[in-house]
């Protein structure tokens, strides 16, 4: 009981997977998505989130029988190979472009407040003062969360509870702004919006400290999902349905915040600032310690040199956190479009979990202790290797239909980056050795019970 103490139970657990699930990604991303396929952006919503579900359901075993932080990194490094785990971990790295979009987001939506406010150096500040802040390990974030999450999700059901009072629902599914460009298009919007939907999904790095997590873990996946899935879909309907397409397509969510509230009303300022400014600016303040948390273990492993992870007096590994600062500012200093940022941040994110779903099919032979003891021991072998191929193939899609419509010169780049990490990582002499697991091959009664 006494290592039960310090794990989280239940709520805690729902209350975490809300917090990574209810963010940045539909204020980001919505407007994208209805670029795409316009009013029918509910169906890409109610569409990726099934496909989320299905394409989950291999690591939602494997944190279930072999719970650990940093999961998919381990999973790929110690079930499958240590040089797979090493190509995750840089695939990782260049999707972290997102922390560029939560900026320029946030510059997207102050200008809103303040017109004409130079985009750029806002994106640029913004990013500067959450770097900073990280370097010195500040607490008032985590102490704040709690205040801060339940502000935005008022802005958020305030929007949707007044929007949906003005959409005329007998005509939002009829017309010419349904299904803009068919059934691609609604299978791109769905795929964007698979970084919206999926934030519950991280909770499977948290596996070592969540209680009874073959049970907690899946349930408490499934059913965040769901809720965000039906917050955001009604969400969706309101900035698609109050105005004409061509105001809201590829446009951040203030147009749609000024029909549903009045431009310049208090409900107005309280949308944008406790909910789109809210949510880019707590996302982009932990993207700082998720990211590097992420990324430590592989320089520990010495895919990138260990000295990137070494902590300075806050404990903060302050030079990974540059890098990562570094890496941010690029797309910012280019006046990189946000839609092309985020097909590219979003495409290689479901690029990257492709990875990890192969472990699957290794983990009877690498843990078979555990797997015995687990309730998945019962399933055939082929069954794996079915879920894993069905995880693949969807994130596989969406990943494509992300890179699809890129410029030629963007894609030839991700390819290029690619290659040359398959070469290191291929070529790489010294790497860690294959993990050996005996140690924790040990029937944990919290594990499955």
């Amino acid at each position: 009981m006494g290592s039960n103490d310090n794990k989280l139970g239940l709520k805690e657990t729902f209350s975490m997977a809300s917090g990574f699930a209810i963010g940045s990604g539909v204020i980001t991303l919505t407007g994208l998505a209805i670029g795409r396929t316009g009013r029918s952006v509910v169906l890409a919503y109610l569409l990726s989130a099934g496909m989320f579900l299905l394409a989950v359901i291999p690591v939602l075993i494997l944190a279930s029988v072999y719970p650990v932080r940093s999961a998919s990194y381990i999973y790929s490094a110690q079930l499958i190979h240590p040089r797979v785990g090493g190509f995750y971990m840089f695939v990782y790295f260049l999707g972290r472009l997102t922390i560029a979009m939560f900026s320029i987001s946030f510059a997207q939506y102050l200008a809103a407040l303040i017109p004409g406010i130079d985009q750029s150096l806002v994106a640029f500040s913004v990013l500067t003062l959450f770097y900073l802040l990280n370097l010195f390990g500040l607490k008032w974030a985590a102490r704040m969360q709690n205040i801060m999450f339940a502000t935005l999700v008022i802005a958020l059901l305030l929007y949707v509870a007044a929007g949906m009072a003005k959409v005329d629902l007998s005509r939002y599914f009829t017309g010419t702004d349904f299904f803009v460009a068919g059934g691609n298009g609604m299978f791109s919007a769905a795929s964007l919006l698979f970084f919206a939907v999926g934030g519950a999904g991280v909770l499977v790095d948290f596996g070592s400290v969540v209680r009874h997590p073959a049970k907690v873990i899946p349930k408490v996946v499934v059913i965040v999902t769901i809720m965000v899935t039906v917050l955001y879909a009604l969400l969706s309907i309101v900035a698609a349905g109050l105005l004409p397409y061509e105001q809201v397509a590829y446009q951040p969510l203030t147009n749609s915040a000024a029909a549903v509230f009045g431009k310049g009303s208090m409900m107005y300022l309280l949308f944008i600032i406790g909910g789109a400014l809210l949510a880019l600016t707590t996302t982009l303040n932990s993207s700082f310690v998720w990211y590097t948390n992420a990324m430590m273990r592989g320089c520990e492993d010495g895919w990138l040199p260990k000295i990137l992870s070494r902590p300075n007096r806050y404990g903060v590994p302050w030079r990974l956190t540059t890098l990562f600062y570094l890496f941010g500012l690029v797309p910012i200093l280019l006046h990189m479009d946000i839609t092309l940022l985020g097909k590219i941040a979003v495409g290689l994110t479901t690029f990257m979990w492709i990875i990890p779903q192969f472990a699957l099919v290794h983990l009877p032979e690498r843990l078979p202790k555990r797997w015995a003891a687990s309730r998945y021991a019962r399933l055939p072998r082929w069954s794996l290797y079915l879920m894993s191929m069905v995880s693949v193939l969807l994130y596989g899609a969406q990943s494509i239909a992300n890179f699809q419509g890129n410029p030629k010169e963007a894609n030839i780049c991700i390819i290029g980056y690619l290659l040359l990490v398959l070469g290191y990582v291929a070529l790489k002499k010294k790497i860690p050795d294959q993990a050996d697991l005996s140690q924790v091959d040990q029937v944990d009664p919290d594990t499955d019970g």
